[in-house]
């Protein structure tokens, strides 16, 4: 079974989302529909197609990770 904490909650939520789009406009790719829930972040995105997935996903995971934990630790 698959545990996962709810860390998201109101101001790191907003932030997380605002770092998802800015890392999705400087890679032209176009969120189609986005949430952040309490524990995760589905996102719904169109990509152009010389850029594979994993290197969205990973700017995405890393900088979002980076910033959150400098700016709410």
């Amino acid at each position: 079974m698959k545990y996962r904490f709810m860390v998201f909650q109101s101001p790191l939520r907003l932030r997380v989302r605002d770092i998802g789009r800015q890392v999705c406009a400087d890679r032209n790719v176009d969120i189609i529909k986005g949430f952040p829930s309490n524990g995760h972040v589905d996102m719904f995105v169109s990509v152009p197609p010389e850029l594979v997935i994993s290197d969205l996903m990973r700017p995405i995971k890393g900088r979002s990770s980076h910033k959150i934990q400098r700016e709410f630790s």
